[in-house]
Protein backbone atom coordinates (compact mmCIF):
# COMPACT_ATOMS: atom_id res chain seq x y z
CA UNK A 1 0.00 0.00 0.00
CA UNK A 2 1.21 3.51 -0.75
CA UNK A 3 1.85 5.33 2.53
CA UNK A 4 3.08 8.68 1.28
CA UNK A 5 4.45 10.67 -1.60
CA UNK A 6 4.36 13.88 -3.58
CA UNK A 7 4.29 15.35 -7.09
CA UNK A 8 6.93 18.04 -7.55
CA UNK A 9 7.40 20.44 -10.45
CA UNK A 10 11.07 20.38 -11.35
CA UNK A 11 13.54 21.94 -13.76
CA UNK A 12 16.58 19.89 -14.70
CA UNK A 13 19.60 20.99 -12.70
CA UNK A 14 22.66 19.50 -14.39
CA UNK A 15 20.33 16.60 -15.30
CA UNK A 16 20.54 15.23 -11.76
CA UNK A 17 18.18 14.64 -8.85
CA UNK A 18 19.56 13.76 -5.41
CA UNK A 19 17.84 11.67 -2.75
CA UNK A 20 19.92 12.17 0.40
CA UNK A 21 19.60 10.67 3.88
CA UNK A 22 18.57 13.68 5.96
CA UNK A 23 21.20 13.18 8.63
CA UNK A 24 24.18 12.26 6.50
CA UNK A 25 27.22 14.45 6.19
CA UNK A 26 28.98 11.99 3.89
CA UNK A 27 26.98 12.46 0.68
CA UNK A 28 29.06 13.42 -2.32
CA UNK A 29 27.69 13.02 -5.81
CA UNK A 30 30.09 11.30 -8.20
CA UNK A 31 32.32 13.86 -9.88
CA UNK A 32 32.94 11.67 -12.88
CA UNK A 33 29.64 10.67 -14.41
CA UNK A 34 30.26 7.39 -16.19
CA UNK A 35 28.56 6.09 -19.31
CA UNK A 36 27.33 3.15 -17.19
CA UNK A 37 25.60 5.54 -14.78
CA UNK A 38 23.98 7.49 -17.60
CA UNK A 39 22.71 4.32 -19.26
CA UNK A 40 21.38 2.87 -15.98
CA UNK A 41 19.97 6.28 -14.99
CA UNK A 42 21.35 6.36 -11.47
CA UNK A 43 24.44 6.14 -9.29
CA UNK A 44 24.63 5.04 -5.67
CA UNK A 45 26.61 7.31 -3.38
CA UNK A 46 27.31 7.07 0.32
CA UNK A 47 24.25 8.50 2.06
CA UNK A 48 22.23 8.96 -1.08
CA UNK A 49 21.23 8.21 -4.63
CA UNK A 50 21.77 10.27 -7.78
CA UNK A 51 19.13 10.00 -10.52
CA UNK A 52 20.18 11.14 -13.99
CA UNK A 53 17.60 12.71 -16.28
CA UNK A 54 17.46 14.32 -19.67
CA UNK A 55 18.00 18.06 -19.58
CA UNK A 56 14.59 19.74 -19.61
CA UNK A 57 12.83 22.92 -18.51
CA UNK A 58 9.68 21.01 -17.65
CA UNK A 59 9.85 17.97 -15.38
CA UNK A 60 7.64 16.40 -12.77
CA UNK A 61 9.22 14.27 -10.07
CA UNK A 62 6.84 11.89 -8.34
CA UNK A 63 7.78 10.23 -5.08
CA UNK A 64 5.80 7.20 -3.90
CA UNK A 65 6.51 5.57 -0.54
CA UNK A 66 5.14 2.05 -0.11
CA UNK A 67 5.09 -0.44 2.76
CA UNK A 68 5.82 -3.35 0.37
CA UNK A 69 6.80 -3.74 -3.29
CA UNK A 70 4.17 -2.00 -5.44
CA UNK A 71 2.48 -3.82 -8.28
CA UNK A 72 3.55 -3.47 -11.90
CA UNK A 73 3.55 0.05 -13.33
CA UNK A 74 3.65 -0.52 -17.11
CA UNK A 75 2.41 2.98 -17.99
CA UNK A 76 2.19 6.42 -16.42
CA UNK A 77 -1.03 6.33 -14.37
CA UNK A 78 -1.82 9.99 -15.13
CA UNK A 79 -1.33 9.97 -18.90
CA UNK A 80 -1.44 6.32 -19.95
CA UNK A 81 1.86 6.83 -21.79
CA UNK A 82 4.57 4.18 -21.75
CA UNK A 83 7.74 4.74 -19.72
CA UNK A 84 10.84 5.36 -21.82
CA UNK A 85 13.17 3.75 -19.25
CA UNK A 86 12.98 1.85 -15.95
CA UNK A 87 15.58 0.74 -13.40
CA UNK A 88 15.92 -0.65 -9.88
CA UNK A 89 18.30 0.73 -7.29
CA UNK A 90 18.83 0.80 -3.53
CA UNK A 91 19.07 3.53 -0.94
CA UNK A 92 20.03 3.18 2.71
CA UNK A 93 18.28 5.76 4.85
CA UNK A 94 19.61 5.31 8.38
CA UNK A 95 17.79 8.38 9.70
CA UNK A 96 14.35 7.35 8.44
CA UNK A 97 14.06 10.54 6.36
CA UNK A 98 15.48 11.75 3.08
CA UNK A 99 15.48 15.05 1.23
CA UNK A 100 15.20 15.60 -2.49
CA UNK A 101 17.47 18.22 -4.00
CA UNK A 102 19.84 18.90 -6.89
CA UNK A 103 23.45 19.94 -7.54
CA UNK A 104 22.82 23.63 -6.99
CA UNK A 105 20.49 23.04 -4.03
CA UNK A 106 21.57 23.41 -0.47
CA UNK A 107 21.36 19.72 0.35
CA UNK A 108 22.12 20.30 4.02
CA UNK A 109 18.94 22.37 4.28
CA UNK A 110 16.61 20.13 6.27
CA UNK A 111 13.60 22.39 5.71
CA UNK A 112 12.39 20.23 2.87
CA UNK A 113 11.08 18.68 0.93
CA UNK A 114 11.56 15.88 3.46
CA UNK A 115 10.14 12.37 3.10
CA UNK A 116 9.83 9.96 6.01
CA UNK A 117 10.52 6.28 5.34
CA UNK A 118 11.33 3.24 7.46
CA UNK A 119 14.94 3.56 8.64
CA UNK A 120 17.37 1.21 6.95
CA UNK A 121 17.78 -0.23 3.46
CA UNK A 122 15.18 0.65 0.85
CA UNK A 123 14.44 -0.73 -2.59
CA UNK A 124 13.95 1.92 -5.26
CA UNK A 125 12.19 1.50 -8.58
CA UNK A 126 12.75 4.33 -11.08
CA UNK A 127 10.69 5.23 -14.14
CA UNK A 128 11.36 7.91 -16.74
CA UNK A 129 9.00 9.28 -19.36
CA UNK A 130 11.12 11.74 -21.28
CA UNK A 131 10.27 13.37 -24.59
CA UNK A 132 13.05 14.69 -26.79
CA UNK A 133 10.69 17.20 -28.41
CA UNK A 134 10.42 20.74 -27.07
CA UNK A 135 13.00 20.04 -24.36
CA UNK A 136 13.67 23.75 -23.69
CA UNK A 137 10.15 25.06 -24.16
CA UNK A 138 8.37 26.29 -21.03
CA UNK A 139 4.97 25.87 -22.66
CA UNK A 140 5.13 22.09 -23.17
CA UNK A 141 1.80 20.33 -22.84
CA UNK A 142 3.25 17.48 -20.76
CA UNK A 143 6.45 17.55 -18.71
CA UNK A 144 9.04 14.81 -18.57
CA UNK A 145 8.16 12.56 -15.62
CA UNK A 146 10.49 10.79 -13.21
CA UNK A 147 8.66 8.39 -10.88
CA UNK A 148 10.50 7.15 -7.79
CA UNK A 149 8.92 4.28 -5.84
CA UNK A 150 10.51 3.31 -2.49
CA UNK A 151 9.76 0.53 0.01
CA UNK A 152 11.62 -1.23 2.83
CA UNK A 153 13.97 -3.99 1.82
CA UNK A 154 12.60 -7.15 3.38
Amino acid sequence: MQTGGARLSWVSDYSQIYLIDRETAAFRAPEDVTETSLVSGFAAAEGGLVIYTADSLSQEVRIEIHDAPPGPTPVDAFTGLTWTKTAEAALTCRSGAFIITSPSGFWTDTAGPVFFVPAGPLKVRLFWREDEALRYETERKTPDVILVQLWPEI
